[in-house]
């Protein structure tokens, strides 16, 4: 009697655990169709989205890519500052030191500070460059990686739903 009962535990459990997939599924299609900024309004903010989606793999690059850019579209570009975080430090060499300062609807802007005699940076950029979001060095690697993308993301969402 008791193997039958724990089997249909085991059944039941099963079951629910489909539907709730079915659910995430079923969101997960939403979202992607949708985009993340009208199904977090829908669900009443980001984070009950995120509730509901944990234990999956659902935030892809594209997708943040298109949230940080309808974001931007709709509340305009931020500074890093404006998102709380400081400028992101891409890369140093040959004296140069270039940080991702701003990001808007049409990409990324970099800044170069150049070493001065003393060895310190300059405290005004020598250049500005501009980059789509999906732009590339030329070994293949984002000018933009993951995990800047994410700090990125999580700043423009905050700054959405203030």
């Amino acid at each position: 009697m008791n193997r039958q009962k724990n089997i249909k535990r085991v059944l039941i459990k099963k079951i629910i655990k489909e539907e709730v997939s079915d659910k995430q599924s079923k969101l997960l299609d939403y979202v992607n169709e949708n985009g993340v900024l009208l199904t977090s309004k829908s669900m009443g903010g980001f984070d009950n989205l995120k509730r509901v989606l944990k234990g999956t793999d659902w935030m892809s690059r594209d997708l943040m890519i298109k949230t940080i850019i309808d974001v931007c579209k709709e509340k305009g570009g931020f500074s890093m500052g404006e998102l709380g975080l400081e400028e992101i430090k891409l890369n140093e060499s040959n004296g140069l030191l270039r940080n991702l300062s701003y990001v808007d609807k049409n990409g990324i802007e970099i800044v170069t500070y150049e070493k001065d005699d003393d060895g310190n940076y300059d405290e005004e950029p020598s250049d500005w460059l501009s980059f789509n979001y999906d732009s590339k060095f030329r070994n293949g690697d984002y000018v933009l990686d993951t995990i800047h993308l994410y700090e990125i993301f999580d700043g423009v969402i905050e700054q959405y739903f203030i």
